[in-house]
């Protein structure tokens, strides 16, 4: 028995020591990947920006909705949909001009484009129907 005791030691310190160090390298859930400029032309939930995401904006068209999702941890945003129909068109701009769209394939309602950057400019989501061309936006964000 009195050879026993160390070896329990051990292995008891070598498992506390062992998840001490898991808590120690755990990555926090809002890490992102990217921020700013470095997000354009980068899908949201690839990164960690969509962990945080909120609606920062939205508008109908008639009969459709779009979102302006925004990132504060990515200071990145995107354009979402989640009643589009087929052959929609869902577009996100900023006011340095850079954009990013999608068209809903067909079966898809609910869609989001890659992202753009959102630091320390304006950017808005816009949505235009398919077949009719009606076409809505968010304001400015």
């Amino acid at each position: 028995m009195i050879g026993s005791f160390p070896r329990l030691a051990t292995v008891a310190a070598a498992v506390t020591l062992g998840a001490a160090g898991a808590v120690v390298v755990a990555t926090p859930a809002a890490a992102s990947l990217c921020h700013g400029s470095s997000c354009t032309g980068r899908w949201p939930e690839a990164t960690g920006c969509d962990e945080d995401a909120v609606t920062a904006k939205s508008a109908w068209t008639p009969a459709r909705r779009i979102e302006l999702r925004y990132s504060r941890t990515c200071r990145a945003v995107w354009a979402r949909t989640t009643n589009g129909r087929p052959g929609d068109r869902i577009r996100v701009v900023n006011t340095q001009s850079i954009a990013q769209s999608k068209v809903l394939a067909a079966g898809q309602t609910y869609a989001w484009t890659k992202m753009v950057n959102d630091a320390n400019i304006f950017a808005r989501a816009c949505l235009t129907q398919n077949p009719s061309g009606l076409r809505g936006c968010t304001d400015w964000y």
